[in-house]
């Protein structure tokens, strides 16, 4: 399945990523894109 979203290191250093409620139109929650991050 192609995922809707992608995400590319520019630097060597990590990043956080916070999301506290639904993202856009979709339904998509933020347990839900935390899981797929990490998949």
């Amino acid at each position: 399945m192609k995922s809707w979203f992608s995400i590319k290191a520019a630097a060597k250093d990590t990043a956080d990523i916070s999301i506290y409620d639904e993202i856009g139109f979709w339904g998509v929650t933020a347990q839900q894109f935390s899981k797929e991050l990490k998949a």
